[in-house]
Protein backbone atom coordinates (compact mmCIF):
# COMPACT_ATOMS: atom_id res chain seq x y z
CA UNK A 1 0.00 0.00 0.00
CA UNK A 2 2.82 2.42 0.90
CA UNK A 3 4.47 1.69 -2.43
CA UNK A 4 1.21 2.59 -4.24
CA UNK A 5 0.96 5.86 -2.32
CA UNK A 6 4.53 6.81 -3.21
CA UNK A 7 3.88 5.91 -6.85
CA UNK A 8 0.78 8.15 -6.81
CA UNK A 9 2.81 11.07 -5.49
CA UNK A 10 5.45 10.65 -8.22
CA UNK A 11 2.82 10.35 -10.97
CA UNK A 12 1.02 13.49 -9.83
CA UNK A 13 4.28 15.40 -9.64
CA UNK A 14 5.14 14.39 -13.24
CA UNK A 15 1.69 15.39 -14.54
CA UNK A 16 1.83 18.78 -12.85
CA UNK A 17 5.32 19.39 -14.15
CA UNK A 18 4.35 18.61 -17.75
CA UNK A 19 1.19 20.78 -17.64
CA UNK A 20 3.02 23.84 -16.30
CA UNK A 21 4.01 25.27 -19.75
CA UNK A 22 1.04 27.67 -20.23
CA UNK A 23 0.40 31.17 -18.97
CA UNK A 24 1.57 32.56 -15.64
CA UNK A 25 -1.95 32.13 -14.28
CA UNK A 26 -2.04 28.54 -15.47
CA UNK A 27 1.35 27.87 -13.88
CA UNK A 28 0.16 29.36 -10.58
CA UNK A 29 -3.01 27.29 -10.60
CA UNK A 30 -0.99 24.20 -11.55
CA UNK A 31 1.43 24.76 -8.66
CA UNK A 32 -1.45 25.24 -6.23
CA UNK A 33 -3.08 22.10 -7.57
CA UNK A 34 0.14 20.15 -7.17
CA UNK A 35 0.53 21.24 -3.54
CA UNK A 36 -3.08 20.38 -2.78
CA UNK A 37 -2.78 17.00 -4.47
CA UNK A 38 0.46 16.21 -2.68
CA UNK A 39 -1.03 17.20 0.69
CA UNK A 40 -4.07 15.04 0.01
CA UNK A 41 -1.97 12.01 -0.86
CA UNK A 42 0.32 12.61 2.12
CA UNK A 43 -2.75 12.82 4.36
CA UNK A 44 -4.03 9.53 2.91
CA UNK A 45 -0.64 7.90 3.53
CA UNK A 46 -0.61 9.08 7.15
CA UNK A 47 -4.14 7.77 7.67
CA UNK A 48 -3.22 4.39 6.19
CA UNK A 49 -0.03 4.13 8.27
CA UNK A 50 -1.83 5.03 11.51
CA UNK A 51 -4.44 2.39 10.75
CA UNK A 52 -1.84 -0.34 10.40
CA UNK A 53 -1.58 -2.42 13.57
CA UNK A 54 1.05 -4.89 14.61
CA UNK A 55 -0.15 -8.32 13.57
CA UNK A 56 -0.37 -10.68 16.52
CA UNK A 57 0.56 -14.28 15.80
CA UNK A 58 -2.13 -16.91 15.67
CA UNK A 59 -2.63 -18.93 18.84
CA UNK A 60 -1.93 -22.01 16.73
CA UNK A 61 1.66 -20.84 16.19
CA UNK A 62 2.59 -21.79 19.75
CA UNK A 63 2.90 -24.96 21.78
CA UNK A 64 1.85 -24.31 25.36
CA UNK A 65 1.48 -25.72 28.83
CA UNK A 66 -1.37 -24.86 31.18
CA UNK A 67 0.01 -24.11 34.66
CA UNK A 68 -2.76 -23.45 37.17
CA UNK A 69 -4.97 -21.83 34.58
CA UNK A 70 -2.16 -19.70 33.11
CA UNK A 71 -0.35 -20.25 29.80
CA UNK A 72 3.37 -20.96 29.47
CA UNK A 73 4.75 -20.95 25.92
CA UNK A 74 6.99 -23.97 25.38
CA UNK A 75 7.51 -23.89 21.61
CA UNK A 76 7.00 -21.94 18.41
CA UNK A 77 5.77 -23.41 15.13
CA UNK A 78 4.84 -20.27 13.20
CA UNK A 79 6.32 -19.16 9.89
CA UNK A 80 6.80 -15.47 10.67
CA UNK A 81 10.28 -14.39 11.75
CA UNK A 82 8.75 -11.36 13.50
CA UNK A 83 6.90 -12.78 16.48
CA UNK A 84 4.14 -10.93 18.34
CA UNK A 85 3.01 -13.09 21.25
CA UNK A 86 -0.72 -12.89 22.06
CA UNK A 87 -1.78 -11.94 25.58
CA UNK A 88 -4.20 -14.85 25.77
CA UNK A 89 -4.35 -18.35 24.33
CA UNK A 90 -7.49 -20.44 24.72
CA UNK A 91 -8.89 -17.59 26.81
CA UNK A 92 -6.09 -17.84 29.38
CA UNK A 93 -3.37 -15.28 30.09
CA UNK A 94 0.11 -15.88 28.71
CA UNK A 95 2.37 -15.36 31.74
CA UNK A 96 5.66 -17.05 30.85
CA UNK A 97 8.01 -18.06 28.06
CA UNK A 98 9.25 -21.49 29.07
CA UNK A 99 12.70 -23.06 29.06
CA UNK A 100 14.09 -23.45 25.53
CA UNK A 101 10.79 -22.29 24.01
CA UNK A 102 12.52 -20.67 21.02
CA UNK A 103 15.81 -22.55 21.13
CA UNK A 104 17.74 -22.55 17.82
CA UNK A 105 14.95 -20.63 16.07
CA UNK A 106 15.57 -18.19 13.18
CA UNK A 107 13.21 -15.50 14.47
CA UNK A 108 14.40 -11.89 14.10
CA UNK A 109 12.17 -9.96 16.53
CA UNK A 110 9.83 -10.56 19.44
CA UNK A 111 7.12 -8.41 21.03
CA UNK A 112 6.09 -9.59 24.49
CA UNK A 113 2.45 -9.26 25.66
CA UNK A 114 1.46 -7.07 28.61
CA UNK A 115 0.50 -10.19 30.58
CA UNK A 116 4.01 -11.72 30.53
CA UNK A 117 5.69 -12.06 33.94
CA UNK A 118 8.61 -14.40 33.33
CA UNK A 119 11.15 -15.36 30.69
CA UNK A 120 12.68 -18.62 31.83
CA UNK A 121 16.17 -20.04 31.42
CA UNK A 122 17.50 -20.59 27.89
CA UNK A 123 14.22 -19.36 26.41
CA UNK A 124 16.01 -17.85 23.40
CA UNK A 125 19.12 -20.02 23.42
CA UNK A 126 21.04 -19.83 20.13
CA UNK A 127 18.52 -17.54 18.43
CA UNK A 128 21.34 -16.08 16.37
CA UNK A 129 19.11 -14.03 14.05
CA UNK A 130 17.26 -12.30 16.89
CA UNK A 131 18.10 -8.58 16.79
CA UNK A 132 15.25 -7.00 18.75
CA UNK A 133 13.04 -7.91 21.68
CA UNK A 134 10.45 -5.57 23.14
CA UNK A 135 9.95 -6.36 26.80
CA UNK A 136 6.59 -5.48 28.32
CA UNK A 137 5.81 -3.39 31.37
CA UNK A 138 4.87 -6.01 33.94
CA UNK A 139 7.71 -8.40 33.17
CA UNK A 140 9.30 -9.45 36.47
CA UNK A 141 12.14 -11.88 35.85
CA UNK A 142 14.62 -13.05 33.21
CA UNK A 143 16.21 -16.49 33.64
CA UNK A 144 19.74 -17.81 33.29
CA UNK A 145 21.06 -17.80 29.71
CA UNK A 146 17.67 -16.60 28.53
CA UNK A 147 19.36 -14.72 25.69
CA UNK A 148 22.41 -16.50 24.33
CA UNK A 149 22.17 -14.80 20.94
CA UNK A 150 24.65 -13.66 18.32
CA UNK A 151 22.76 -10.60 17.00
CA UNK A 152 20.76 -8.96 19.83
CA UNK A 153 21.37 -5.20 19.63
CA UNK A 154 19.88 -3.74 22.79
CA UNK A 155 18.51 -4.63 26.22
CA UNK A 156 15.87 -2.22 27.55
CA UNK A 157 14.48 -3.68 30.77
CA UNK A 158 11.21 -2.19 32.08
CA UNK A 159 11.17 -0.98 35.67
CA UNK A 160 8.87 -3.86 36.63
CA UNK A 161 11.80 -6.30 36.38
CA UNK A 162 13.10 -7.20 39.84
CA UNK A 163 15.25 -10.24 39.06
CA UNK A 164 17.73 -11.10 36.31
CA UNK A 165 19.66 -14.35 36.66
CA UNK A 166 23.36 -14.84 35.95
CA UNK A 167 24.65 -14.73 32.36
CA UNK A 168 21.14 -13.81 31.22
CA UNK A 169 22.42 -11.88 28.21
CA UNK A 170 25.36 -13.62 26.58
CA UNK A 171 25.48 -11.90 23.20
CA UNK A 172 29.06 -11.67 21.90
CA UNK A 173 29.82 -8.13 20.81
CA UNK A 174 26.35 -7.18 19.57
CA UNK A 175 24.57 -5.38 22.44
CA UNK A 176 25.11 -1.66 21.92
CA UNK A 177 22.56 -0.31 24.40
CA UNK A 178 21.73 -1.39 27.95
CA UNK A 179 19.07 0.05 30.26
CA UNK A 180 18.54 -1.54 33.65
CA UNK A 181 15.29 -1.67 35.58
CA UNK A 182 15.25 0.74 38.53
CA UNK A 183 13.67 -2.06 40.57
CA UNK A 184 16.89 -4.09 40.38
CA UNK A 185 19.45 -3.91 43.17
CA UNK A 186 21.99 -6.35 41.74
CA UNK A 187 23.72 -7.09 38.45
CA UNK A 188 24.31 -10.85 38.65
CA UNK A 189 27.42 -12.74 37.65
CA UNK A 190 28.21 -12.62 33.94
CA UNK A 191 24.94 -10.83 33.23
CA UNK A 192 26.21 -8.77 30.30
CA UNK A 193 29.22 -10.79 29.26
CA UNK A 194 30.64 -9.88 25.85
CA UNK A 195 28.37 -6.87 25.28
CA UNK A 196 29.54 -4.50 22.53
CA UNK A 197 29.03 -1.20 24.38
CA UNK A 198 31.94 1.24 24.74
CA UNK A 199 30.71 2.92 27.92
CA UNK A 200 28.70 1.68 30.89
CA UNK A 201 27.35 3.62 33.86
CA UNK A 202 26.08 1.47 36.73
CA UNK A 203 23.29 3.49 38.41
CA UNK A 204 23.06 4.29 42.12
CA UNK A 205 20.15 1.93 42.78
CA UNK A 206 22.36 -1.06 41.96
CA UNK A 207 24.00 -2.05 45.23
CA UNK A 208 25.97 -5.11 44.16
CA UNK A 209 27.72 -6.03 40.92
CA UNK A 210 28.37 -9.76 40.53
CA UNK A 211 31.42 -11.72 39.51
CA UNK A 212 32.51 -11.08 35.91
CA UNK A 213 29.37 -9.04 35.30
CA UNK A 214 30.95 -7.43 32.22
CA UNK A 215 33.30 -10.23 31.26
CA UNK A 216 34.74 -10.05 27.76
CA UNK A 217 33.25 -6.67 26.75
CA UNK A 218 35.98 -6.08 24.20
CA UNK A 219 34.83 -2.58 23.18
CA UNK A 220 34.31 -1.26 26.71
CA UNK A 221 36.48 1.82 27.33
CA UNK A 222 34.82 3.57 30.28
CA UNK A 223 33.09 2.05 33.31
CA UNK A 224 31.47 4.32 35.91
CA UNK A 225 29.93 3.14 39.17
CA UNK A 226 27.63 5.81 40.57
CA UNK A 227 27.55 6.83 44.24
CA UNK A 228 25.31 4.23 45.90
CA UNK A 229 26.98 1.09 44.54
CA UNK A 230 28.43 -0.85 47.48
CA UNK A 231 29.94 -4.15 46.35
CA UNK A 232 32.08 -5.05 43.33
CA UNK A 233 32.35 -8.78 42.75
CA UNK A 234 35.38 -10.73 41.65
CA UNK A 235 36.86 -9.71 38.28
CA UNK A 236 33.89 -7.53 37.34
CA UNK A 237 35.60 -6.41 34.12
CA UNK A 238 37.79 -9.38 33.33
CA UNK A 239 39.05 -9.58 29.73
CA UNK A 240 37.85 -6.08 28.83
CA UNK A 241 40.86 -5.31 26.65
CA UNK A 242 39.94 -1.72 25.68
CA UNK A 243 39.05 -0.55 29.19
CA UNK A 244 41.13 2.46 30.28
CA UNK A 245 38.96 4.30 32.81
CA UNK A 246 37.05 3.04 35.87
CA UNK A 247 35.34 5.35 38.38
CA UNK A 248 34.65 3.92 41.84
CA UNK A 249 32.66 6.01 44.38
CA UNK A 250 33.03 6.37 48.14
CA UNK A 251 29.94 4.21 48.69
CA UNK A 252 31.87 1.08 47.62
CA UNK A 253 32.89 -0.73 50.79
CA UNK A 254 33.84 -4.10 49.31
CA UNK A 255 35.93 -5.06 46.30
CA UNK A 256 36.21 -8.82 46.21
CA UNK A 257 39.09 -9.02 43.76
CA UNK A 258 40.49 -7.11 40.80
CA UNK A 259 43.15 -8.99 38.91
CA UNK A 260 46.23 -6.87 38.21
CA UNK A 261 46.42 -8.59 34.83
CA UNK A 262 43.19 -6.88 33.78
CA UNK A 263 44.35 -3.47 35.02
CA UNK A 264 47.51 -2.82 33.02
CA UNK A 265 45.89 -0.06 30.95
CA UNK A 266 43.34 1.17 33.49
CA UNK A 267 43.44 4.37 35.49
CA UNK A 268 41.03 4.19 38.43
CA UNK A 269 39.38 7.35 39.74
CA UNK A 270 38.55 7.10 43.45
CA UNK A 271 37.70 9.51 46.29
CA UNK A 272 40.60 10.47 48.55
CA UNK A 273 40.57 8.56 51.83
CA UNK A 274 37.99 6.04 50.61
CA UNK A 275 37.96 2.27 50.88
CA UNK A 276 38.60 2.19 47.13
CA UNK A 277 41.78 4.26 47.51
CA UNK A 278 43.02 1.94 50.24
CA UNK A 279 42.35 -1.03 47.94
CA UNK A 280 44.30 0.63 45.13
CA UNK A 281 47.28 1.25 47.40
CA UNK A 282 47.33 -2.26 48.85
CA UNK A 283 47.16 -3.84 45.40
CA UNK A 284 49.48 -1.35 43.69
CA UNK A 285 46.96 -0.33 41.05
CA UNK A 286 47.19 2.86 39.00
CA UNK A 287 44.75 5.50 40.29
CA UNK A 288 43.97 9.18 40.73
CA UNK A 289 41.83 10.81 43.43
CA UNK A 290 38.88 13.12 43.01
Amino acid sequence: MKRKVVASILTMAMIMSLSGCGSESTQSNSAAGEVAATQEVASEAATIESAVEVKVNSEDDFRVDDEDGKIVIIGYEGESMDVVIPSTIDGKEVVAIGRCAFVNDDITSVVCPDTLKEIREEAFENCDCLTDIQFNDGLESVGRLAFNCASLEKVILPDSVTFVDEIAFLCPGTIMEIKLSNSMTEIPSGCFGCAGVSSITVPAYIKSVGKQAFYGCKNLETLVFEEGVEVLGEDVFEDCDALTSVVIPASVTEIQEISSYDCENIVFTVPAGSYAEQYMQENELNYVTQ
